[in-house]
């Protein structure tokens, strides 16, 4: 359970994390307030104010081999899913963590995605090896065996495309379960739906705007609560 202290140390590491590669040049202060608040910055705002020394070194990321297994009405055809342009995207998604926000030792964390060839297979192997209804999903991250399963999406839902884009959500869960356990659902989804429009092109990353989500928020605008309030939600709630 999150509570919302804790929503509010994590977007403060988020942001650090997001800082360092402009601000070890300068250093980072750091200072407390007379209510007893944490503040952070690259110039010293406060006469007590605290240098903090930033090591940053680039990251001697390699790419991975991810284990892909195709089953059910999958595991004899080759030709459905390019599974070298998954590996591709995974990597990606890997390097991006590694070099832009220097979770670096995640590189050693493999992850396994079984696919599978329509709906009712990927519901029935779910709940054979989860013990969980996955009727409202397009795919899920099984922690207990840092496995992603997803299965080929219809064409009205998407298809190829979406079936990409979904191994790409689930890839973020399998890193962000693999640096804390639990952290506020707002940041773990948001990664995750960040990532499945990432590309990486001329050795830059790219991210592009989630065209699901927009049309969603700007449909319902009205109803969306203050950030700060947003953000202090409990992940239970």
């Amino acid at each position: 359970m999150c509570l919302p202290n804790a929503a509010a140390v994590w977007i403060s590491g988020l942001l650090l994390a997001l800082l360092m590669p402009v601000a070890s040049a300068t250093g980072v202060y750091r200072w407390v307030d007379a209510d007893g608040r944490v503040h952070f910055s690259d110039r010293p705002q406060q006469q007590n104010a605290e240098k903090l020394q930033l090591n940053v070194q680039a990251s001697n990321w390699q790419p991975m081999n991810i284990r892909i297994t195709q089953q059910g009405s999958l595991q004899n055809n080759d030709d459905q899913l390019d599974l070298k342009r998954i590996q591709r995207d995974v990597n990606t998604i890997y390097r991006f963590y590694a070099q832009v926000l220097y979770f670096d030792f995640l590189r050693n964390v493999p992850v396994n995605i079984h696919l599978l060839g329509n709906q009712q297979e990927y519901l029935q192997y779910v709940q054979q090896v989860a013990d969980w209804d996955a009727r409202n999903t397009l795919g899920v991250y099984i922690s207990s065996q840092h496995t992603i399963v997803v299965y080929l999406h219809d064409k009205k839902i998407g298809g190829l495309n979406s079936t990409y884009a979904t191994i790409r959500h689930e890839v973020s869960h399998a890193i962000l379960h693999s640096l804390a356990g639990r952290i506020p659902d707002w940041l773990n989804e948001g990664m995750a739906e960040q990532m499945e429009t990432i590309s990486r092109s001329n050795d830059a990353f790219i991210i592009r705007s989630h065209k699901g989500n927009k049309r969603r928020f700007l449909a319902r605008h009205q109803q969306a609560m203050p950030v700060l309030k947003f953000v202090e939600v409990r992940s239970d709630a």
